[in-house]
């Protein structure tokens, strides 16, 4: 669901992360009692080494922040963004240490602010040796029912993300194309599969209700597949539907591997929803973590102020429930 873009032409953790906060309380407990006694001083560090050791353990995926602008990067790296949408050529404006998800893409059909072709291959060009970005967000939401071709569009962009830059005879005849086999694989002139040029990656996302065997990896060939049923508060509701999450993440794991897939958590109201609670927000967060605890990124989708133009509490997003903040770092953290 995307009801607007600014400035464009969206162990388990939950285990992991109890190890960690756990060892940090043990850790504080122990300093707390009497200093100079031996055993205590010799519990404090015990306890500050196992969660030193805990924390060690955690492998942190991408964390990806939607419907954000470049202003807003040095408040959500503190809490443990790594990834924010971007437009078109804004991914160098980052700070260190953060990416963009550079926007290219359009909603719901093919005719809605799709970036040209020319335009698109152009971008990643120019972006082909920059560190700074991680990806392009290619579509959101395609309606492969209404869209003609859309799911080959998708993996045309896909395919020139990964292949491009090649010299042009290993392209096809109109030097657009590079050749590409139908498992995604790059390859030479001679049809030898050969390395990919850039680690940046191709990300689509799709609605729950649409059919993901449409738009599965093989074929669109995109790198992250986001999964984004909002279960929570809709129509008037005042609870969290889990089985959608449930339902979509199964769906999805028939069409791509755990690791290429990225739930997207929901952190806004409008258009019928309303914002998770803290308690809400919790139990969505190990729900996905439940059944996706592989994925390969995470997405918020949430809103940076009012630019729908209605009341702050009709389209509320992170900035307006900062008592969601701590929840979403601690889970950052420990994913």
């Amino acid at each position: 669901m995307r009801v607007f873009r600014t400035r464009r032409a969206r162990g388990t953790a939950a285990g992991r992360l109890g190890i960690v906060l756990g060892a940090l309380t043990a850790a504080v407990a122990a300093v707390a009692v009497v200093p100079g006694v031996a055993s205590a001083h010799g519990a404090a560090s015990h306890a500050a080494a196992t969660a030193a050791s805990a924390q060690a353990t955690v492998t942190h995926r991408p964390h990806f922040i939607q419907n954000t602008t470049v202003d807003d990067a040095a408040h959500l790296q503190s809490l443990g963004y790594t990834v924010l949408d971007v437009g078109p050529g804004e991914s160098a404006d980052l700070p260190a240490g953060m990416q963009g998800m550079e926007w290219t893409g359009g909603a719901i059909c093919d005719s809605d602010g799709i970036m040209s072709w020319a335009d698109f291959r152009a971008l990643v060009d120019s972006n082909r040796n920059s560190s700074k970005v991680f990806g392009y967000f290619i579509f959101d939401e395609p309606d492969t029912h209404g869209c003609t071709n859309i799911a080959s569009k998708l993996r045309d962009r896909a395919d020139y993300i990964h292949c491009s830059g090649w010299r042009n005879s290993f392209w096809d005849g109109a030097k657009q194309h590079p050749k590409v086999d139908n498992a995604g694989n790059c390859l030479d002139a001679s049809g030898n599969i050969i390395p990919r040029k850039t680690s940046q990656k191709a990300y689509l996302v799709d609605e729950y209700s649409h059919d993901y065997a449409a738009v599965a990896k093989s074929i669109t060939h995109v790198d992250l597949f986001g999964l984004d049923p909002y279960p929570c508060n809709k129509d008037g509701s005042t609870t969290c539907d889990m089985s959608q999450v449930d339902d979509a993440a199964a769906t999805a794991k028939q069409y791509y591997a755990e690791s290429e897939l990225a739930p997207v958590y929901q952190v806004f109201g409008g258009d019928g929803w309303k914002i998770p609670s803290a308690t809400q927000l919790q139990n969505l967060l190990a729900e996905w973590d439940r059944v996706l605890p592989g994925a390969g990124a995470d997405v918020v989708y949430s809103y940076r102020d009012n630019k729908n133009g209605g009341p702050e509490d009709t389209y509320p997003g992170l900035s307006h429930a900062t008592n969601l903040e701590p929840i979403l770092s601690a889970h950052n953290a420990a994913t």
